[in-house]
């Protein structure tokens, strides 16, 4: 990770249920959502961890205060000696168009929303703090606690102690190529061809892969049935975080809850609400699976090689269809609706960018292949 300096400067420094009381009439939630933030006995009321508000840009720089820490993305910052990670702590922001999916629940529509990036927004903010107490709520294991807010620039930069920030795409390799490289077809092309399809999924390095691939699944299923989603563009598999103690043992984190959702979940639902509750559900497992390289003709290839394939989509349908058993819920209508979701232009849309195609294949430069499979 890049080393950076963090500047002092001059700020008001909230604690978490100060922000909330402050804040909360100002974001658009539910009343679930609401119960969940007024709950002061699941935030932090002392501010101790953090006293001095710090700022990534050059010109706030004073002769006291400088830190050193380590670059998070263009607005995230990690104090290692503190364990404190900085989110939006770069006033140095630009109005950014971000694609959304606006599906929750069910619709289709991509929308196109243009935010400030580099700091967040109070909507943000209020989210990241919902995101925690929705899993302090339910006893799921997160790895940020939120122990301070303060204004910065436009926005606000949030100040979260965390266990670890070694996130999970740094150590991901194929072929010695990362997920990135992979995803932007960054690829050295003297170390393999993918014209050959090699159709493998890209294996975690160091790590028990079924370990793995169950935790991630039980973690999801177990906020989605508790009615917490993330927002799609949060789901993606480099926000997975992982920490392994001196023992030896090793823990997964879901993180990013900028735009985190909770949803009531009927002990008897419709037909209507189980195809949204499903599709939300199924498209974000996959957004957090695994990436292959395999080739493909059609979405219709790609979504069956993902099926047939994905270790993380076959252990979190696993533990998806126990859990609706023991809701009481009819199994059999639940796999119905799966093959509803499997011919969805989202799903199909997403399985896409897990799982590369002939056409983004072409892009590469053809050579001949030094990697011949068996």
């Amino acid at each position: 990770m890049e080393k950076i300096k963090l500047y002092e400067f001059e700020s008001n420094i909230y604690s978490i249920t100060d922000f909330v009381s402050k804040h909360i009439n100002n974001v658009q939630l539910s009343n679930r959502e609401i119960k969940i933030l007024s709950d002061n006995k699941l935030y932090k009321n002392s501010i101790d961890d953090f006293k001095v508000p710090l700022s990534r840009a050059k010109w706030l720089k004073s002769e006291k205060g400088v830190q050193y820490a380590y670059r998070h993305g263009e607005r995230s910052a990690f104090i290692s000696d503190k364990m404190l990670k900085l989110k939006g702590c770069n006033p140095y922001h630009e109005k950014r168009k971000f694609p959304s999916e606006s599906m929750f629940f069910g619709e289709e529509n991509v929308k196109v929303t243009t935010i400030p990036y580099g700091i967040l927004t109070i909507d943000q903010v209020i989210r990241e703090i919902l995101g925690y107490g929705f899993f302090k709520k339910y006893n799921l294991q997160t790895n940020l606690i939120p122990v301070a807010v303060f204004p910065i620039g436009e926005g606000y930069c949030i100040v979260e102690k965390t266990v670890s920030e070694t996130r999970i795409e740094s150590r991901f390799e194929y072929e010695n190529q990362t997920i990135d490289s992979l995803l932007n077809l960054k690829v050295k092309s003297d170390l393999f061809d993918l014209r050959h399809g090699l159709g493998r999924e890209v294996n975690l390095t160091g790590i028990n892969n079924s370990f793995y691939t169950y935790t991630k699944a039980l973690l999801l299923v177990n906020m989605n049935f508790n009615g917490g989603f993330r927002g799609l563009l949060n789901s993606n598999i480099g926000n997975d975080v992982i920490n392994i103690d001196e023992q030896g043992n090793l823990d997964l984190f879901l993180c990013d809850f900028d735009t985190f959702k909770v949803v009531g979940i009927p002990e008897k639902p419709d037909d209507d609400f189980l195809k949204r509750f499903c599709l939300q559900s199924y498209v974000e497992v996959v957004k957090s699976s695994l990436p292959f390289v395999h080739i493909v003709d059609t979405k219709e290839e790609a979504v069956q090689f993902y099926l047939n394939n994905s270790t993380i989509f076959q252990a979190y349908k696993r533990v998806f269809l126990q859990k609706v058993s023991e809701r009481g819920w009819d199994v059999d209508k639940l796999i119905n609706i799966e093959n509803w979701i499997f011919s969805t232009p989202i799903f199909k849309r997403t399985v896409g960018e897990i799982v590369l195609s002939v056409e983004r294949i072409k892009e590469l430069p053809k050579r001949e292949p030094i990697y011949k499979p068996h």
